[in-house]
């Protein structure tokens, strides 16, 4: 098979709502409280392209998960994984080394063992995978909310993958990148 070619995997499209679980909170939200693009909001009429301040070519909509237990698009708590592990506390302003995202970020045999992606058993949320896939090189495959495909590697900047999944990165630009 050539080097290029990304063999073919069965895994299931997901949102890509925010960066972070907490920030979902039960009943209606505000945009301000998600940084995605796939949120409800209090007004209940969603997002509209005007909001993605950052330009739907550079902010991510949907990823690849392997988790094949919530898969159904019928209620949007079956779809939909973070950016982050559920639990992990974002500080943008420490270094990318201190950070880490969520992924491919899943239940993994021993010696290198991993929790499940949210391994809280009383979680309604609960789920052994976000982002991820079984492709060679760590490559999780993204949609772009202009409706391009990517593929990311686990190994990317956390700082990097958090501007790309907020639709109005640019408000954190200077937390982002500040010595």
């Amino acid at each position: 098979m050539p080097k290029n070619i990304i063999p073919a995997t069965f895994k299931n499209y997901i949102a890509l709502p925010t960066t972070q679980q907490r920030l979902l909170t039960v009943g209606p939200i505000g945009p301000s409280q998600a940084d995605g693009v796939i949120i409800p909001t209090r007004e209940g009429r969603g997002l509209q392209k005007s909001d993605i301040t950052d330009g739907t070519s550079k902010t991510l909509m949907l990823t690849e998960s392997r988790e094949t237990a919530r898969a159904n698009w019928f209620d949007w708590q079956q779809t939909f994984a973070c950016g982050y592990l559920p639990g992990d506390t974002i500080n943008l302003k420490l270094p990318s080394s201190q950070q880490r995202t969520a992924l491919n970020f899943g239940p993994t045999p021993p010696p290198a063992r991993n929790l499940a992606y949210n391994a809280d058993a009383n979680d309604p949320l609960r789920r052994d995978w976000g982002p991820s896939s079984e492709h060679p090189g760590g490559i999780v495959i993204h949609a772009y909310a202009s409706s391009s495909i990517t593929t990311i590697t686990d190994d990317i900047d956390p700082k990097v993958y958090h501007a790309l999944i907020t639709r109005a990165w640019q408000d954190n630009a200077a937390m982002v990148f500040a010595p």
